[in-house]
This record gives structure tokens, C-alpha cells and sequence, in this order.
């Protein structure tokens, strides 16, 4: 009995022994599953967010290209604005063919051309010595421009100064042709007047001009100047009034100032 006993002892003890090792060998699977479980999580995480990584830096450098390519767009767009817009505020400095004051009729093709600072300076003060209340701060109120009046190849000069103080309030401001021989200015013509004109005849081989100034709101004047030689004079003078309609009345010329 007592070795019986002893059998049975010695045989549940195998068997825990046995249970054991199995309960240990199926913990170790388990863990090792686990963390092989762990590690392929892990590993798929990691890539994922490689990925993610990759793809935003992607986005990233092609919106940077993007940006770039619009901003290269922009530039060209801005250089053509640039370019277009210095084109129409300075275009090319070439004479055109205009007329004296912008008249109704234009004879000829008449070519235009401004004259030269010193040329300003120097009919400015033929300007000053018939009149005494001209200054020199009026200089930026004159101008001049030559062109040829008799096709002889030379030119001649044609000077307003628009000062609002020396025309006075209904616009008539001084007017005065000249030529140039031998390093002197000769008068040829002149005149107040709002406008002069160029007229399609010619007289002595010099266009006809044609004077326009204002008497205010009831009347106005034109006369047309002819050259006889040496200098324009008044060949026929005309009062314009409008009330109540429009007449012209022809006066002495010898009543003009």
C-alpha cells in the first residue's frame, strides 16, 4: 500500500511537471506571438508614416513649383504691363505732320517740331521787351514750335505764351511769328488771338493765316493775315455776333489793336 502510494505520488507529480512545462511553452508562444504581432503594428506604422511623409513632402515641393511657375507668370505679365505702359507714356520722340493750334484745314502736310531750350530762352525775351508785365517765371507757360511756312526749307517759329494772368480771362493770349537770317529773329506776325489757323491759299509764297480770338459770350472776331513781303498783315477782318443768331459783319481792319 505504502509503495503504491508513493507510485501515485511520484506519477501526479510527473504529470505536474508535465502540465507545466506545457503551460510555460504555450506562455513563451504566446508572448513571442505578440510581440511579433507588435513589431509587424510597428512596422506598418512606421511605413505609413514614411508614406504620409513622402506624399507631403511631394505636395509640398510641387506646390513650391507651382508657386514658383505662377510667380514667373507674374513677372512676365508685369514686365509686358511694365513695357506696354512705357511704350504709352513715353513714346517715340518723331515729328508728326500738325497743324498750328489745331485748325480746321490743313493745307499741306505741315511737319512740327519744338524748338530747342536756348531757341525758347531766346524768342522769351523778345516776348518780355513788348511787354512789360511778362516775367520770367512765365517761361514755363511758353512754347514754341517751328515749321515752314513758305517751303523754302527753312523754318520758322511760332510762339504763344498761355499765361492765364497775361491772357486774360477770355483766353486771348499773345501770338507772334518769326523767322530767323543771319543769327536775328524778324517778326513776321503779331497778334492776341485764341488760336491761329493755317488757311489753304497763299500769298507771296506764305500760307494764309486766319486768327480767331473772343469778345465774350455775344461776340467773337477772325482775321486772316496775308503776307506782303516782310511781315503778315490783317487783309480782312470779321465780327461774329450771336444774338439772336449768328452774323458776320466785316470791319476795318485798321481797328484792330
Amino acid at each position: 500500500m505504502k509503495i503504491m502510494n508513493k507510485i501515485l505520488r511520484t506519477k501526479n507529480s510527473n504529470v505536474n511537471i508535465i502540465n507545466f512545462v506545457m503551460i510555460i511553452g504555450v506562455f513563451v508562444l504566446l508572448t513571442m506571438g505578440c510581440q511579433q504581432a507588435k513589431n509587424l503594428v510597428n512596422s506598418n506604422t512606421a511605413t505609413n508614416s514614411n508614406t504620409a511623409t513622402n506624399s507631403n513632402a511631394t505636395a509640398t515641393t510641387n506646390a513650391t513649383s507651382k508657386a514658383n511657375s505662377n510667380s514667373a507668370a507674374t513677372t512676365d505679365s508685369n514686365a509686358n504691363t511694365t513695357s506696354l505702359s512705357r511704350e504709352s507714356v513715353e513714346p517715340e520722340n518723331r515729328a508728326e505732320p500738325l497743324p498750328v493750334n489745331q485748325p480746321a484745314t490743313t493745307p499741306r502736310k505741315m511737319t512740327v517740331t519744338q524748338a530747342t531750350r536756348q531757341e525758347k530762352e531766346e524768342i522769351f525775351q523778345l516776348f518780355k521787351k513788348n511787354d512789360d508785365e511778362i516775367e520770367d517765371k512765365m517761361l514755363k507757360s511758353f512754347t514754341v514750335r517751328k515749321m515752314d511756312l513758305n517751303s523754302d526749307g527753312q523754318t520758322e517759329y511760332v510762339a504763344v505764351l498761355e499765361d492765364g494772368f497775361i491772357c486774360g480771362t477770355l483766353g486771348n493770349c499773345p501770338q507772334s511769328i518769326y523767322d530767323k537770317k543771319g543769327g536775328e529773329y524778324n517778326v513776321l506776325l503779331e497778334a492776341r488771338a485764341q488760336v491761329i489757323k493755317l488757311e489753304k491759299n497763299s500769298t507771296k509764297g506764305y500760307l494764309n493765316l486766319r486768327t480767331e480770338l473772343s469778345n465774350g459770350a455775344s461776340s467773337s472776331f477772325y482775321y486772316i493775315y496775308k503776307f506782303n513781303g516782310k511781315r503778315y498783315l490783317p487783309s480782312k477782318c470779321v465780327e461774329i455776333t450771336y444774338d439772336p443768331k449768328e452774323k458776320e459783319t466785316t470791319i476795318n481792319c485798321d481797328e484792330i489793336g
